[in-house]
């Protein structure tokens, strides 16, 4: 209680920032309208809401680490949720100890404001900050995702998981939902332990399981005649709920900021870009497709690979071992590669295109690590998820997911202001919220406050 009064006290601007991981905007205007979500449709009245896009691929792993930072892939270094380590093919998943660039709660810290994060993915391991960090996906240890170590014992205690466990959804579907709900529940505990306990100026916290949701039953939504059509509906008035004890605990004329990293679609395929560049010549491999793990059987003669979600690299003589690409080969093999792909049609559906954009690194990215980007960063047209997978051999496929992220569809909402940028960019939210703070922005951020 003495933390509460302190809180209570302060005269300094403070922010609690809501991340509702992959949930797209036109979702939740629907579900708002519809009555499923009435706390959030009554929060929405109460300030502005933006359609939103994302980081180039829209995986959440680049997604939260431009959020974290306010920089782009170029600066920040996170490129996907796997990359390969420069002049090699040992493959790595970026966590926080790759993050090149300060997050927010350390540019906060060094303004000698405190912040308490909870479960934001790419956070973990936790480092020492000003305030309290539960680390989030992809957090493999929770004594190591917790900062300070003392909260480990009190979320053990809630059930506290970084993650749904997505290996229920194999098991069944109620299991999964019952993961679901049970994630979210301790989730609420572990919010509301830290609302009442600690002192802060900035709170985030951030629900995955939307995420998780709608990945493998977003035909549930799409399709109202689905058999968990209601279950799904009943996960987001879960959410709902919870949006609204918070916004009971802080009050109504508290600031609030609401966003999801990314949007989501219906998957029509899968498609697997490393076929396609065997079957056009560019890529070749040493084993067999059951004995591939990664990237490193590629063959000396490989002129180009592909990493999850789209990245091409050019397998150039500079960059990798094997590589055969001289310089002055790189720019039409890369430009070659681009177009083909732009041609690239799905004949199971009327000839459909599927790629939508084919960037060039330097066209979408600065900072000193543009050497680490890859050569194309590809964009589908909504259905399409591209993969990296090194085992299939084939073209397109379905698996379990039926949703699937898009770049352009997330959601940004703050109460209390008009958002005067009418499409903004992630990278533009965490400016934003250190501007609602009243503290200085850091000299390198890509973005700028929505807000006045």
């Amino acid at each position: 209680m003495r933390f509460l009064k302190r809180f209570l006290g302060k005269k300094t601007p403070r922010l609690f920032f809501l991340g509702l991981d992959g949930t797209p905007h036109h979702l939740l205007e629907k579900l708002t309208a519809d009555g499923v979500m009435p706390n959030y449709a009554r929060i929405l009245s109460q300030g502005t809401s933006r359609q939103m896009s994302t980081t180039l691929p829209d995986v959440s792993s680049v997604a939260w680490s431009t959020w974290m930072t306010g920089t782009n892939p170029a600066k920040h270094q996170v490129f996907g949720f796997t990359d390969h380590q420069p002049r090699s093919y040992k493959m790595y998943f970026p966590n926080h100890q790759h993050l090149k660039g300060a997050p927010i709660w350390d540019v906060v810290g060094s303004q000698n404001r405190r912040s308490v994060i909870l479960n934001i993915p790419g956070s973990y391991p936790a480092k020492p900050m000003n305030g309290v960090l539960v680390a989030g996906f992809v957090a493999i240890d929770l004594a190591k995702a917790t900062y300070p170590p003392a909260h480990v014992a009190k979320l053990r205690e809630f059930g506290y998981k970084a993650d749904v466990d997505a290996r229920k959804a194999a098991e069944g579907w109620d299991l999964f939902f019952e993961e679901l709900h049970d994630v979210l529940r301790a989730r609420r505990e572990a919010i509301f332990h830290f609302l009442k306990t600690e002192e802060w100026d900035l709170f985030v916290a951030a629900v995955t399981g939307t995420d998780r949701l709608q990945h493998f039953l977003w035909e549930a939504f799409s399709n109202p005649g689905h058999e968990h059509h209601g279950d799904f509906l009943d996960y987001y008035r879960k959410v709902d709920a919870l949006i609204g004890e918070i916004d009971a605990h802080l009050g109504p004329d508290f600031p609030l900021m609401v966003m999801s990293d990314h949007g989501f679609t219906d998957l029509v395929h899968e498609v697997y870009l490393n076929h396609w560049l065997v079957e056009e010549g560019y890529l070749s491999w040493e084993a067999p497709a059951a004995e591939r793990s990664d990237v490193s059987t590629i063959s000396g003669e490989s002129r180009a690979f592909c990493l999850d979600p789209g990245r091409i690299y050019i397998h150039s003589r500079d960059r990798h071992p094997k590589g055969p690409v001289n310089t002055a080969e790189y720019r039409a093999i890369r430009d070659e590669i681009q177009a083909r792909l732009l041609g690239l049609t799905d004949p199971g559906h009327g000839d459909a295109k599927v790629i939508a954009q084919v960037h060039r690194k330097e066209d979408i990215y600065t900072g000193a690590y543009l050497s680490q980007a890859p050569d194309l960063v590809c964009v589908p047209h909504d259905g399409y998820d591209l993969k990296g997978s090194v085992k299939d051999e084939r073209l397109f496929g379905n698996k379990q997911f039926t949703g699937m992220h898009t770049q352009y569809g997330g959601h940004v909402y703050v109460r209390g202001h008009q958002i005067h940028t009418a499409t903004p960019n992630i990278v533009d939210v965490m400016p934003t919220l250190l501007h609602l703070l009243g503290l200085e922005l850091p000299s390198n951020l890509d973005g700028k406050p929505l807000v006045s």
